[in-house]
């Protein structure tokens, strides 16, 4: 169970920084550069991976044992 825990953690994580980083683009797109300011785009390598699945880029095998099929 812990296994699943953090696995739910991590994914947990992965949306924040999505949804920061989703924030931060309608920001720019919306010219809000006040806004902005002099705050970088967010990024952490450690979550960007998930941020990816989490976007669709990138296809995770899921064991058949879940009943899910191979590739999601």
């Amino acid at each position: 169970m812990d296994h699943i825990w953090t696995f739910r953690l991590a994914y947990e994580q992965a949306r924040k920084l999505r949804d920061a980083q989703d924030e931060y683009c309608r920001l720019a797109e919306a010219g809000e550069w006040d806004i902005l300011g002099l705050k970088p785009f967010p990024d952490d390598l450690r979550w960007e991976m998930l941020v990816d699945v989490l976007r669709g880029r990138v296809k995770v095998p899921v064991p058949i044992r879940f009943g899910l099929p191979w590739m999601c």
